[in-house]
């Protein structure tokens, strides 16, 4: 048994295009789950929370720049990265001002999509921490205020 690197979703509507992503991502010990389309993709993000998504931009029904969004304000510490194969600068600047973390061009070279996985994994592992540790309604976040506040008055007196 080994412990996964990050949790993963390939959202492509060809499947050859998933397969051979996953496949190549499952081989550097990432999970993997893979969505034809983005009201699949959108479905699989309410049961998990993904480290990384993968989404291509065109797609029949809901395009990836539709689910963009989505995705983002759902799942804020989540990296998405765009995966195009029309390097349109316009489409690849709307799809960062709406929250993507970076993007990739097919066809694909796999080892550098693996480098932009990894490095979009540990973005978006520091990012959930942060999260953790800001978010008033954590665990984490309690306990530290609670703490601050057993020690420090408002005053700024020591207690």
């Amino acid at each position: 048994m080994y412990k996964a690197k990050g949790l993963i979703l390939v959202v492509d509507d060809e499947q050859s295009i998933r397969e051979i992503i996953a496949r190549k991502l499952r081989s550097q010990l990432y999970y993997c789950l893979t969505a034809a389309d983005g009201q699949e993709a959108l479905d699989k993000a309410l049961l998990h929370d993904f480290d990384v998504v993968l989404l291509d931009i065109r797609m029949p029904g809901m395009s990836g720049m539709e689910v963009l969004p989505k995705l983002v304000a759902r799942h804020p510490s989540t990296a998405v990265i765009m995966v195009t194969a029309v390097p349109e600068i316009e489409r690849i600047g709307e799809a960062i001002a709406l929250g993507a973390y970076d993007y990739v061009t097919k066809p694909l070279n796999l080892n550098d999509l693996c480098m932009r996985v990894a490095k979009a994994v540990a973005s978006s592992k520091l990012l959930s921490e942060k999260n953790k540790i800001v978010d008033p309604k954590s665990t984490f976040s309690s306990t530290v205020r609670k703490a601050a506040t057993k020690y420090v008055d408002a005053s700024g007196t020591r207690k």
